[in-house]
C-alpha cells in the first residue's frame, strides 16, 4: 500500500504495519490508522504517521530510553480497548508523544498519556495512566555539568 507523508513523501507500507486506534489520539478524532516510521538507526525516536492525513504525524519516543523504571498502570477500560487481558499486559508496547522545540533542550514528552500498542492485534490507544506521579511534560533531554544535552536517562 502506498501512502503520502509530509516528511517522507510517498512510501510503501505493508497492511500488517498499520496500527488501528480503537480510541482516537486526544484532539485528533477521525485519524485512527497510523504506521510507525523510522529514518534513524536509533529505534528510540520514531514517527507515528497518520494513514488518513499526510500532514499528521507525531514524534514518538521509547519511554524506557528516557526513564528506565517507567511503570505505567492501565485502567480496565484501557485493557479492554486494546483487546487484551491483564495476563498479556507484559506484551504491550509503550511510546511517548514528544514535543520537539526549536531549542532542543526544551523538548518534552508526555509520560501521563502514552501511546499503548497491542502488537498481537495492532490495536492502540492513548491511555490516561492510573499512576498519579507521571507528568504531562517531562524533559526529553537533560544537561550534564558541561552543558551538553543528553537523553533524560
Amino acid at each position: 500500500m502506498k501512502i503520502t507523508t509530509k516528511e517522507f513523501g510517498d512510501i510503501q507500507i505493508k497492511n500488517d504495519d498499520i496500527i488501528k486506534f480503537t480510541r482516537s489520539i486526544f484532539g485528533f478524532e477521525g485519524s485512527d490508522s497510523y504506521v510507525i516510521l523510522n529514518d534513524l538507526p536509533d529505534d528510540d525516536i520514531m514517527y507515528l504517521q497518520s494513514i488518513e492525513n499526510p500532514d499528521l504525524h507525531f514524534v514518538i519516543v521509547d519511554p524506557y530510553a528516557i526513564l528506565p523504571n517507567y511503570h505505567p498502570e492501565l485502567s480496565d477500560d484501557d485493557i479492554l480497548a486494546l483487546n487484551t487481558n491483564k495476563d498479556e499486559i507484559i506484551n504491550l508496547k509503550y511510546m511517548l508523544i514528544a514535543v520537539i522545540t526549536e531549542e532542543l533542550e526544551n523538548s518534552i514528552v508526555n509520560l501521563k498519556n502514552p501511546i499503548v500498542i497491542n502488537p498481537n492485534t495492532r490495536h492502540a490507544i492513548q491511555a490516561v495512566l492510573q499512576n498519579q506521579d507521571y507528568p504531562l511534560r517531562y524533559p526529553l533531554f537533560i544537561k550534564n555539568m558541561d552543558g551538553d544535552n543528553y537523553a533524560s536517562n
